[in-house]
């Protein structure tokens, strides 16, 4: 399968692209890092965020994001490949290369772009909201797709395109099915927090209606004393789900700022002053922690050292704690 001159290489660099958009979003992941505003605003930065963390961030206990950046570094290779045959030495063993691997990259971006299709009908119709990272890794798929059947003539145009909507079918299928399978969350015995099935109220964002135990009020306690702040913003839902762990009790004793200027007493000002790019943001001493912080967490990082028995926990929240 030979493809015009510049198709593999236009290939191998949206690869490259997609390989540093979900090593980035992996390693976040992984960290427990809160997803950066560098390609949109705070808010694109939170949704993008509510869209990593739910149930449909992980398949079958592996991060949606690892198994992209596998896919990614696959087509890159598969485009790239070949031009490690010297064309005129090796022109036989070249050309079979270049068919074998063509016909890979055809496969690939049927695959990643029907999968790709099957996650953005989750984001609109299941979470309800918008995630740009998802939104850009999709458009890269869809490239793979639209330039492996326009760069080069087909004589079959007809059942390929009637093979890659059967193809498309069973991926969605089986999609769906591997999501079925996925185990539910260990929550440690702690009651799982509400989901928010709401829009934030505005100005104000979603009431905390879990009420608080002696150590959340405690671990509050602790927080304001040592001059913890936490920023957060009111349309944010992991503001939303950070208050939930702590409780409605608890949570009044923390020190809290919002970042909205929209927002009931906002002050957009400081934090802007202080640094922050995304919510929620913990600033404890001089480090500003982002992302949910499960109450475990804040006691280390505080060096809380009184009652432990927390109550809440978020159960889709994979590999934050």
């Amino acid at each position: 399968m030979v493809f015009k001159s510049w198709i593999r290489p236009v290939i191998g660099a949206i690869a490259f692209l997609g390989m540093t958009l979900t090593g980035y979003l992996t390693w976040a992941k992984f960290t427990g890092q809160a997803v950066s505003c560098l390609v949109g605003s705070p808010e694109a930065a939170s949704s993008c965020q509510t869209a990593l963390d739910s149930s449909y961030g992980t398949l079958l206990g592996v991060p949606l994001t690892m198994i992209g950046l596998c896919a990614y570094a696959l087509m890159g290779g598969l485009a790239l490949s070949p031009y490690i045959i010297d064309p005129v030495e090796n022109k036989s063993l070249r050309a079979g290369f270049e068919q074998v691997t063509g016909q890979g990259l055809l496969v690939g971006a049927i695959a990643m772009t029907s999968f790709s299709a099957y996650l953005v009908s989750i984001l609109v119709f299941e979470l309800k909201t918008f995630c740009l990272y998802c939104t850009i890794s999709a458009l890269c798929s869809l490239s793979f797709l639209v330039l492996t059947l326009g760069g080069r003539s087909w004589q079959n145009l007809g059942r390929i395109v009637l093979n890659g909507l059967l193809a498309a079918v069973i991926i969605w299928m089986g999609a769906g099915f591997l999501y079925a399978q996925t185990p539910p969350p260990i929550t440690d015995g702690r009651t799982p927090i509400p989901k928010l099935t709401t829009l934030p109220e505005p100005g104000i964002g979603w009431s905390v209606t879990t009420s608080s135990g002696a150590a959340e009020i405690a671990l509050a306690e602790h927080l304001t004393a040592q001059g913890v702040k936490m920023y957060g913003a009111y349309w944010c839902p992991h503001c939303a789900e950070q208050k939930l762990l702590f409780g409605k009790e608890a949570f009044a004793k923390i020190d809290y700022v919002e970042c909205a200027s929209q927002g009931k007493n906002g002050n957009p000002e400081l934090c802007r002053e202080v640094g922050i790019e995304s919510f929620p943001t913990w600033q404890i001493g001089d480090r500003l922690i982002s992302g949910i912080r499960f109450p475990e967490q804040l006691a280390q990082e505080s060096g809380y050292q009184g009652l432990m028995e927390f109550q809440y926990t978020i159960p889709g929240l994979y590999g934050r704690f």
